[in-house]
């Protein structure tokens, strides 16, 4: 496949996905930005990595794995270790839980990152942490001017920490991004209403999509690499 001379910036986690069943448990490496940049990059698309990452075994985990699918990794190290989603399996049903790294992640803008971010013909941000606002502050600093900003939220129950908070923030950012990509889910998590009593409110930047969770990192990937060959 040809590779695109657009340049992407994805922000956003960088995980170790842990799942525990029956047959005992395994670790993988995830986070929806983390799947966007690999996935982009996969379609030719060249792609860099802004996120949070510890200095520990998880975090070498993840190095190795975006190292594989050719995507730089720009990090923000934490003390606190790498982010873990757990998911254990009872009675027929995933139980998640998230490590406390991953519910207070942080991603600190530092030179190197808001240099890529500027030198970027595309932006894109999924699972950030909108209920932060000193990260949205840092964020929204980090990507204005830019030229082409999409957003894919993708909030969660267990990260998510002020629905409100995170609404307005999501609001308040339509100025900066040509699209914010929201699921029926997310909606109903975010804003408590149906789809169809949302939307006619919602700011025109603010488009709502009915796309199940299942997929959403490949779905945003497509999505990002016909936003960059435009924009090449």
């Amino acid at each position: 496949m040809a590779r695109v001379s657009a340049r992407v910036v994805v922000i956003g986690d960088a995980l170790i996905d842990e799942l525990v069943g029956d047959e005992g448990t395994t670790h993988q490496v995830g986070g929806s930005a983390l799947n966007v940049a690999v996935g982009l990059s996969i379609l030719g698309v060249p792609a860099r990595l802004v996120a949070m990452i510890g200095d520990d075994v998880d975090g070498a985990l993840i190095r190795g794995h975006l190292a594989d699918f050719g995507v730089e990794l720009l990090p923000t190290i934490t003390p606190l270790g790498t982010g873990v989603a757990r998911s254990e399996r009872a009675d027929g049903e995933a139980h998640p839980s998230f490590s406390d790294s991953l519910v207070g992640r942080r991603i600190d803008f530092d030179d190197t990152q808001r240099a890529a971010i500027a030198e970027a013909d595309v932006v894109a941000v999924s699972g950030f942490p909108f209920d932060a606002p000193a990260q949205v502050e840092l964020l929204e600093r980090a990507v204005a001017g830019r030229p082409h900003v999409a957003v894919d939220p993708n909030p969660r129950l267990g990260l998510l920490r002020d629905a409100d908070a995170f609404r307005r923030a999501l609001e308040g950012f339509g100025g900066l991004a040509q699209l914010i990509k929201l699921s029926d889910d997310d909606i109903e998590l975010l804003w408590g209403e149906p789809v169809a009593e949302v939307a006619p409110a919602s700011s025109p930047a603010i488009p709502t999509s009915s796309r199940p969770r299942a997929g959403r990192a490949r779905a945003s990937a497509s999505a990002m690499h016909a936003g960059a060959s435009r924009a090449s």
